[in-house]
């Protein structure tokens, strides 16, 4: 893959109203150089699961260095912990070691004891993530 970015998307947005299209808009304004491909916006709606399975069974298709966006959430309107988003491929092409870890605690911090719990939670969907050294203060 060249400089151009490649980046996929996947939703839970379903393609009846104008939402892919507004994302894809925000990212050509962005990146107008940048490749689009969508994986898919069916996903069922709010089913972090059935994003998860279908990112599993298709990001190790794409080139490495490709970013993948996946907007499922369940909890849209409500009161919730913030979303965090990490790019399966991103870490599978630099290799996934004890150099996430540490971001992600940082980041989850201010969740207290959650945020432990949230980032051995995440170590168990990316492969050689090492969330065993992980301890919050």
């Amino acid at each position: 893959m060249s400089g151009t970015p490649l980046i996929t998307l996947t939703t839970d947005y379903g393609t009846g109203d104008h939402l892919v299209g507004a994302m894809k808009g925000v990212i050509a304004s962005i990146l107008p150089e940048a490749r689009v491909h969508d994986i898919t916006h069916h996903v069922t709606p709010f089913d972090v699961l059935d994003g998860a399975l279908t990112v599993a069974n298709s990001y190790h298709y794409w080139p490495a260095r490709t970013i993948h966006v996946v907007v499922v959430d369940p909890g849209v309107g409500t009161a919730r912990r913030p979303l965090l988003a990490l790019s399966f491929s991103v870490l599978k092409a630099f290799g996934v070691h004890n150099e996430v870890e540490p971001l992600l605690a940082n980041f989850l911090a201010p969740l207290g004891p959650e945020g432990g719990k949230l980032t051995a939670q995440q170590g168990q969907l990316v492969p050689k993530f090492n969330s065993t050294a992980f301890t919050l203060k």
